[in-house]
């Protein structure tokens, strides 16, 4: 019965954390580096993929994924919505990291 507790209070805690955890206070590994101008690019264009669109999108997808497996209570919703909202805040902030951009998404998915 401990142990179920003392679990129940470091989720909280980690939760607590995580929430007030400031951008960019974490390592970042993969495509989630590349700036924002780089995910407009990628996301238009549609006929000319240089190979960075779909590594951008599965690195956005893994990242959702990753907070949802933390237990994270995140609204549902499909790769076209989650799509939109990255590249809306790309197009406002285009030199921040796309990791920064796939936060503010997880922000929004939280209930």
């Amino acid at each position: 019965m401990a142990g179920v507790i003392v679990g129940a209070v470091l989720s909280g805690a980690y939760a607590t954390l995580d929430a007030q955890r400031p951008a960019g206070k974490y390592s970042v590994y993969g495509q989630g580096m590349l700036s924002c101008g780089k995910w407009v690019q990628a996301m238009r264009d549609d006929v000319r993929d240089d190979g960075t669109k779909f590594p951008l999108l599965g690195w956005m997808n893994g990242f959702v994924s990753g907070v949802g497996w933390t237990g994270a209570n995140l609204k549902q919703t499909e790769l076209d919505g989650m799509q939109l909202f990255v590249t809306n805040y790309c197009n406002a902030n285009p030199l921040n990291a796309v990791a920064e951009g796939t936060q503010a998404l997880v922000r929004a998915l939280r209930q």
